[in-house]
């Protein structure tokens, strides 16, 4: 998608606030549906403390650790969509056309919104490839962290039953 056509969309929110445009940009993805703009998280956080229940033994720091605990906290839960379900598209900034996806879970949340925009399977195809693309540079940036941080990170208990 062009991104002179995102930031025009952008700017219908932000108005001339250029810090919050670029930090968009920078931030999300976008894909072009239809006529409106979907927004996906491209860049999620990378989580050098690992939780764990205090009362087992702390887990040992591995690779396979570091990425799957930063797998599931951060990307798979902000990112991961059961295409299965029907999904729900959410307006995400009121003045413009872009939109957030959400699964249809509830089925009160539905009457919550203005327009009711259901994903077509072709369009669930696209979306999955993206975000496919996505996970793959996620997991090249938990490497990246791991062969440089591998030292910085560590485990933190929490009360999980009290």
């Amino acid at each position: 998608m062009n991104e002179e056509n995102i930031k025009k969309e952008l700017i219908k929110t932000w108005e001339n606030d250029k810090r919050m445009i670029n930090f968009c940009m920078k931030e999300y993805k976008f894909i072009k549906l239809r006529d409106f703009i979907i927004e996906i998280k491209k860049k999620p956080s990378i989580y050098n403390e690992i939780l764990y229940n205090d009362e087992y033994k702390s887990p040992e720091i591995t690779k396979e650790k570091f990425i799957n605990y930063n797998m599931d906290m951060n990307f798979n839960n902000n990112i991961d969509l059961n295409f299965d379900k029907n999904l729900l598209l959410i307006k995400n900034y009121d003045k413009s056309n872009i939109y957030i996806i959400k699964e249809l879970n509830n089925i009160d949340f539905i009457d919550e919104c203005d327009k009711k925009l259901f994903l077509t399977d072709n369009e669930k195809l696209i979306i999955k490839k993206e975000i496919e693309i996505l996970r793959n540079d996620y997991l090249k940036r938990l490497n990246i962290y791991w062969k440089k941080y591998k030292n910085k990170i560590y485990t933190h208990g929490y009360w999980a039953n009290r």
